[in-house]
């Protein structure tokens, strides 16, 4: 048995939720504004004519106004989100904050929505939505649509009282500013950080803090890889002691290269002496010649071997060959 007042309610709801008086929708109906003022009363119902144009109006079906959302869409959501969101993101999003708020609204439709959005528009949603409401989670979810300075305030404000692990200052990270994203490592879980976090968030970290997070990994953890990844962004001293904590593992040719930017020239050297199984070949010595010695240099020509020099490698070397080392080189290849 349809139930009039429920009905007459819902309908009343899904005008005020559109913004729109009682003449309005009567003009957008065609009926009178007493019609519309009957339906909202309980007192009579649209015709079989007028209710496929009602629920088309509201986004909405037949059967759930008859049934005044009782027996509404399989997910259950609540009346509000029968609205295009898409329309009133644009034109009422403190509106919409509040259906959010209220529960009329679920914040994953707003999430949905968000690559749709302007940056802006999203922000005036997000400023006005009950903090509790959200966990970092949704804020990760946000980051790639949100400005900065809007998905910053959210960031402060949500995680203050969430618990989270290594994987959200990771996620954020390309998207704060990074004294935010230190005080989020400084609060994260006391669960150790993984090797893969540690390379996430190498880039973005200030140096500090970075090399504060490294003192939390279990020395096993640590390799040649791992600091050719990490090199960019720590002190000398640091790769020093790190290469000396995995000193008993012999580094590569590849190792060589990637780190020697970074290294000292004295302790460059000594960890090209822990070589065993690789060799140089004469595009490698190219490679490390502005970091050596011309006497490390002098050397390692006397024992390269491998592949063929030619002239490009000698004019890559010149500049740090002594004059001896580049005659020699270039009788080499005359003969």
């Amino acid at each position: 048995m349809l139930d009039l007042q429920k009905i007459g309610a819902y309908i009343s709801f899904l005008r005020k939720e559109e913004d729109m008086t009682q003449v309005e929708l009567a003009a957008q109906l065609n009926v009178s504004h007493q019609a519309v003022s009957k339906w909202e009363r309980g007192e009579s119902l649209p015709d079989i004519s007028t209710l496929p144009i009602l629920a088309k109006l509201f986004q909405t079906t037949v059967d759930d106004v008859l049934n005044g959302w009782e027996t509404s869409r399989h997910d259950q959501r609540k009346p509000g989100t029968m609205i295009k969101l898409e329309e009133m993101i644009e034109t009422r999003p403190a509106q919409l904050a509040e259906m959010v708020n209220s529960d009329q609204v679920e914040l994953v439709e707003i999430i949905d929505l968000a690559p749709t959005v302007k940056a802006s528009t999203l922000a005036k949603v997000a400023r006005q939505l009950d903090k509790a409401k959200i966990t970092l989670k949704n804020a990760m979810d946000l980051a790639p649509f949100l400005g900065r300075e809007a998905l910053e305030e959210l960031v402060r404000q949500v995680s203050e009282n969430d618990n989270y692990d290594w994987n959200a200052p990771c996620f954020l990270a390309p998207f704060i500013s990074s004294e935010l994203l230190n005080q989020l490592v400084d609060n994260s879980s006391e669960a150790l950080p993984s090797v893969n976090h540690i390379t996430q968030l190498a880039p973005f970290l200030e140096q500090e803090s970075f090399e504060k997070v490294l003192a939390r990994i279990e020395d096993d953890h640590f390799d040649w890889d791992l600091l050719c990844q990490i090199a960019p962004f720590i002190r000398r001293d640091t790769l020093r002691r790190f290469i000396v904590k995995i000193s008993e593992v012999s580094p590569s040719v590849n190792h060589i290269v990637r780190l020697a930017p970074f290294l000292e020239r004295e302790t460059l050297e000594n960890v090209i002496t822990w070589i065993k199984n690789d060799r140089f070949d004469w595009d490698t010595l190219c490679q490390i010649a502005p970091f050596i010695s011309r006497g490390a240099l002098h050397r390692f020509i006397e024992e390269t071997t491998d592949g063929s020099l030619d002239v490009n490698h000698i004019t890559r070397m010149a500049p740090f060959l002594g004059t001896n080392d580049l005659g020699k080189m270039i009788q080499r290849i005359q003969n």
